[in-house]
């Protein structure tokens, strides 16, 4: 059950083309190679990787960084680290550390995978951009929230905190009305 330019443009009216087309031909393997395969699953990950990206305008951070610099906690220890290793990516991976761990992740999928350390700028572009987000989802177990439903703990494990909840709800119940209901209605996985 492939996911549509139209459904996308329905979860996002604003969102650029180009990242849509790309969310488009890359979700119906990529997602469900990585357990996001059902109604419910699909319609959270779309909905925070929605807000993540302003609406699917961008795969990279509108600040400049600079309020990460000697982020210790996310790797950033050299000056300049803040800024080099800002949000990228549909879920916005943030952090030296982060962009390591996300490359060695990826290699064992696709052994061309960039060394997002050494090019960060990298990882804001597609196949990565959305497959980031798919690393994120699956390496902090949301698909078992997804399918209780929880879009209150999958927002505070994605955000910290609740910043955005009512954007992430309005994406979700968007999506759903999109693209939920065709896959719950036929009843099949996302394949």
């Amino acid at each position: 059950m492939p996911i549509t330019l139209a459904d996308m443009k329905g979860l996002t009216p604003g969102g650029k083309v180009a990242i849509l087309t790309h969310i488009v031909e890359l979700a119906p393997t990529m997602l469900p190679a990585h357990g996001i395969s059902t109604a419910l699953r699909v319609c959270h990950f779309l909905a925070q990787c929605a807000h993540e990206s302003a609406g699917f305008r961008t795969t990279e951070e509108y600040a400049t960084g600079k309020a990460y610099e000697g982020r210790k906690d996310l790797g950033n220890t050299a000056p300049g680290d803040g800024v080099r290793y800002k949000g990228r990516g549909l879920i916005q991976t943030t952090g030296k550390r982060n962009y390591w761990v996300f490359s060695k992740w990826a290699s064992n999928i696709d052994p061309d995978t960039p060394d997002f350390v050494m090019t960060p700028d990298k990882l804001g572009e597609f196949p990565w951009a959305l497959l980031s987000a798919v690393y994120y989802w699956e390496s902090h177990s949301l698909s078992s929230l997804a399918d209780k439903n929880d879009l209150k703990q999958i927002t505070h494990i994605v955000n910290g905190g609740y910043n955005g909840y009512d954007s992430r709800r309005d994406y979700f119940n968007k999506a759903w009305r999109a693209i939920g209901r065709r896959l719950e209605a036929e009843a099949v996985e996302v394949v």
